[in-house]
């Protein structure tokens, strides 16, 4: 696709990515004494992310929460999101109402080797899943009187992939905010009925084959066990 704002968008990142890791690579402690990867975790993430409140908060039809867990690995994070969500539009004739759940597993390599807490610029994957239901109810009149006409999912399952960029800065003690850029690709829908879903919890509109997703984290990090040291 020529000139693809989605093709710029993702090429961007990977410039972005590219320039920080240069930069961090050349600020390193040129004294940190190299040391053999620890694979043993050393700390527990549990982040909260501020967007799904805000559009509850602000906007009308939408309700969602989501949290993540995750666990340090060598410079690795493994992670887990999940969430549930609940999406209700209306219009003159018709309201539609969606609601589910989702989940995200998947590993984020920390580009930054030389840091001493959990700043982090990371590169990541992680495999998606959602399961939910959906219903529409049309109201109009087709020539013979008001009709209403309702149609309806029962269970709904997706899944698909997701590409991620991310930053994470402490701020106070054990208190980090950061960000994740999501990239959402290859969605797969199963057991859809007579209705075509509208919504897909945790991926967007399904009418897209592709999704980009921008999540603001509030995260509180406990270390535990012997802390790591850096390494190149």
């Amino acid at each position: 696709m020529k000139n693809s704002p989605m093709l710029r968008f993702i090429f961007s990142l990977v410039l972005s990515a590219g320039f920080l890791y240069g930069f961090a690579q050349q600020a390193a402690d040129s004294t940190t004494v190299k040391a053999e990867k620890d694979y043993k975790p050393s700390m527990i993430i549990l982040g909260y992310n501020a967007v799904p409140l805000i559009r509850t908060v602000f906007f009308s039809g939408s309700t969602a929460q989501n949290g993540q867990v995750g666990i340090d690995f060598a410079n690795n994070l493994l992670m887990v999101d999940f969430g549930v969500q609940r999406t209700e539009r209306t219009g003159e004739t018709y309201s539609y109402i969606n609601e589910g759940t989702f989940y995200r597993v998947g590993v984020e390599t920390n580009v930054l080797k030389n840091v001493t807490d959990a700043n982090s610029l990371t590169l990541g994957l992680r495999y998606a899943r959602s399961r939910f239901s959906d219903e529409m109810e049309i109201t109009d009149d087709f020539g013979f009187g008001e009709v209403t006409i309702n149609t309806a999912n029962d269970v709904v399952k997706s899944r698909w992939w997701e590409l991620t960029f991310g930053l994470n800065v402490k701020v106070y003690r054990q208190i980090y905010f950061g960000y994740l850029v999501r990239y959402k690709l290859y969605k797969v829908n199963k057991e859809v009925g007579a209705l075509y879903p509208y919504d897909l919890p945790g991926f967007g509109l399904n009418e897209n084959d592709t999704s980009v997703g921008f999540d603001y984290y509030i995260r509180w990090i406990l270390p535990f066990g012997k802390q790591k040291q850096p390494v190149e």
